[in-house]
């Protein structure tokens, strides 16, 4: 299983090292945007996010609470290619962000690994956002190639079959297009941010200088602390065909921390968001065992937010 998920898939998230980087700071790529909402969004009226499943915005919401072991999972993530070793449903009370229990990866010391959990949607969607809790162990050390955090794909039916997300493959208006959040460090960086370094939107686009697709820079930079719980919130809005009002943004605990306007993602409008995936991929990790959790992760087609305390009752 391991070969398969590591070779179909490179860690389910296409994310491979990029060989080439978009430097595109906050409001550089359009005229004014309308402003992204910060705060409670559906969260608002589900304190723990209890019930927001039946929310019509809501297309997938995983606390993992019913998950006792790694098959259980696929009753919300339902493609079927990934890795079952080292992969955990924790309920350790440290590494549970709410409710009982969490998911837990951890890559091993050696070579490339990656684990992921990935679903794909029978209804295409024009744009989606995916909220999620991500917490990085206290140890981890990594570099690039390493991508971890969700991705929102688009790919057009049959291509390819059973690849998601097509590592290498240029997005040509017409077969994909993709983002991810993802954590960004090199070791040539002066100086070096600590891991697992600055959160960054990794995109395969039309116009993407390399094969691999491009970095989009905020400004100013957010470097990640570990041992620590985020709420982290992922967009991407696809433009209208022959016009560039596509849209990349992401949130840190309910902030708008990248905002990337003006994107041209499609040119077809047939061409619409049917994947999601989370996970951790390494491409050589020779330092040492790393480990990552999420929990909570709720996508929808609205804004989501973080979640409201069970008190706000």
């Amino acid at each position: 299983m391991r070969t398969i998920w590591l070779t179909a898939c490179a860690f389910a998230l296409s994310w491979l090292p990029v060989l080439a980087a978009l430097q595109a700071a906050e409001g550089q790529l359009t005229p004014a945007e309308p402003p992204l909402p910060e705060g409670d969004g559906l969260t608002a009226k589900y304190p723990g996010d209890l019930g927001i499943e039946g929310d019509p915005a809501v297309v997938l919401a995983d606390g993992f609470e019913n998950c006792s072991k790694n098959i259980d999972l696929r009753r919300k993530w339902n493609f079927k290619v990934w890795d079952e070793n080292d992969r955990l449903i924790t309920e350790d009370p440290r590494n549970v962000h709410a409710g009982r229990k969490a998911l837990e990866f951890t890559l091993r010391q050696g070579g490339e690994a990656g684990h992921g959990a990935i679903t794909q949607f029978a209804q295409g969607y024009d744009a989606l956002f995916v909220r999620y809790y991500i917490k990085f162990d206290k140890d981890d050390d990594f570099y690039n190639s390493a991508h971890d955090g969700a991705n929102i794909a688009a790919l057009a039916p049959g291509f390819p079959p059973g690849r998601p997300f097509t590592a290498g493959t240029r997005a040509d208006g017409h077969n994909k297009f993709m983002a991810s959040l993802d954590t960004w460090r090199l070791p040539r960086m002066d100086p070096l941010p600590p891991p697992p370094g600055e959160w960054i939107i990794y995109c395969y686009h039309p116009e993407q200088r390399g094969r691999y697709g491009d970095n989009f820079y905020p400004q100013p930079k957010f470097l990640v602390e570990r041992d620590r719980w985020y709420c982290c919130e992922l967009m991407v809005k696809a433009n209208t065909a022959g016009q560039r009002d596509g849209r990349v943004a992401f949130w840190v605990d309910g902030k708008v921390k990248g905002d990337f306007p003006g994107l041209r993602l499609r040119d077809v409008d047939t061409l619409k968001i049917n994947f999601l995936s989370i996970g951790f991929y390494i491409g050589n990790n020779r330092i040492r065992d790393n480990t990552i959790w999420y929990d909570d992760v709720i996508a929808a087609t609205s804004y989501i937010g973080p979640m409201k305390p069970l008190s706000a009752r």
